[in-house]
């Protein structure tokens, strides 16, 4: 009888155990080769580095993981974003960032990137090149510290690079005083091309609302607007405080400060 009591006790705790939440340990990892993997694998706190140019599809489908870096270290990288939640907090902490030319990254489900301190939401700085196309939703956040950056493009004082929008619903809200999708804080906006999709793009403001902010699509606070080009799609752009929704960031008085098209 006794025994039959402990062991009534030990599956009850056992099945209590399994309703608890479990956090996942940070294991860094690289990825050499294409494929799929479960980002649950790494956890939280983990560095990603994927280092191949073949077909990467990262899943999240489950909870919100913290500062969790994604490092795109080969020029040419394809990557797939399957339901991945990032959310970065810690000063230097990018949820995901490309290097070099020829980079694509196919969007699916609903996934979410928010910016540490100084970065954005996905880093494509001056010298790199990205595509965006698929079907799913992307919400892109650059840092609203002090060090503020766009949602899509550049860091704290880094411009953007050269962003292609074919597919995909974006929404890209750039942090202190950088643009929704271009330059981080006092960034150049680089070269933004959008043929497709349905792209919303905010400029950040400082925090009183009352000192010049980023375009929506564009150069953060006091950047040139660099070149904007709109072929197609859906699109909703909209300044911080003295910014152009598409253009020149605050401080340029809204100035285009480059070419839209």
């Amino acid at each position: 009888m006794k025994g039959m009591r402990f062991l009534s006790m030990f599956l009850c705790a056992a099945l209590l155990l399994t309703l608890l939440p479990v956090t996942a340990l940070a294991a860094d990892g690289t990825i050499s080769a294409g494929g799929t993997y479960d980002l649950l694998t790494y956890g939280s706190g983990s560095t990603i580095t994927i280092d191949t140019t073949e077909r990467v599809t990262l899943r999240g489908d489950g909870p919100v993981l913290m500062n969790v870096k994604i490092n795109c270290v080969a020029a040419g990288v394809d990557l797939t974003l399957v339901n991945v939640s990032i959310n970065n907090t810690t000063p230097n902490a990018c949820p995901l960032s490309f290097t070099g030319p020829g980079n694509t990254l196919t969007l699916a489900g609903s996934n979410m990137l928010r910016g540490g301190e100084y970065e954005p939401g996905v880093k494509v700085v001056d010298g790199v090149e990205l595509t965006i196309d698929g079907a799913g939703l992307l919400t892109a956040n650059g840092s609203y510290s002090d060090y503020g950056a766009a949602g899509i493009g550049g860091g704290y004082g880094k411009s953007g690079g050269s962003i292609t929008i074919n597919g995909g619903v974006i929404t890209a809200k750039g942090g202190f005083r950088s643009a929704g999708i271009g330059g981080g804080h006092s960034g150049t906006g680089g070269s933004i091309t959008i043929n497709g999709g349905t792209v919303t793009a905010t400029g950040g403001n400082s925090p009183s609302n009352s000192n010049d902010g980023g375009a929506g699509i564009g150069s953060g606070h006091f950047g040139f607007g660099g070149s904007v080009t709109i072929n197609g799609g859906t699109v909703t752009a909209q300044g911080g405080y003295n910014g152009a929704g598409i253009g020149g960031g605050g401080g340029r008085s809204g100035d285009i400060g480059g070419s839209v098209t």
